[in-house]
């Protein structure tokens, strides 16, 4: 397996997120943008390789479920998701690998659209990012 450094202009990501954006029916949401970076946040964080996660929990919408999924390997398909659906400003994501529990945070306030979300430095999209107890 290639080692992926988890930055949005990494080549291997690149083509992760253009692979979501595909199955996405070719748009780049807000919930999915949000989706795709809070994975990519967390899994650089904790030094995870896709596939590598033991379980994910996301609480957001149905498209911010897709991006965590396209980007940690986890589905409920494969029992590794735990997904409810919430509001946006209840959204986050929380990941469990390597006998560590992050939780992900974005902010609940309205983005202009996927794109932007894309674009932005990460402490404008992320309110928290904390390690919990496993």
């Amino acid at each position: 397996m290639d080692v992926i450094e988890w930055d949005v202009d990494n080549p291997q990501v690149k083509k992760l997120i253009e692979a979501a954006q595909v199955l996405h029916w070719g748009t780049m949401s807000i919930g999915l943008a949000l989706g795709l970076r809070s994975g990519i946040k967390a899994m650089g964080a904790l030094g995870l390789q896709r596939k590598q996660a033991d379980r994910v929990k996301v609480r957001g919408s149905y498209c911010f479920a897709q991006g965590v999924e396209v980007i940690t390997g986890c589905s409920m398909l494969r029992d590794k998701m735990e997904f409810e659906h919430r509001a946006k400003d209840e959204t986050e994501l929380h990941l469990w690998g390597q006998g560590k529990h992050l939780r992900v945070k974005p902010y609940g306030r309205d983005f202009q659209d996927g794109e932007q979300v894309m674009e932005l430095e990460e402490e404008e999209i992320f309110e928290r990012i904390e390690m919990l107890d496993p």
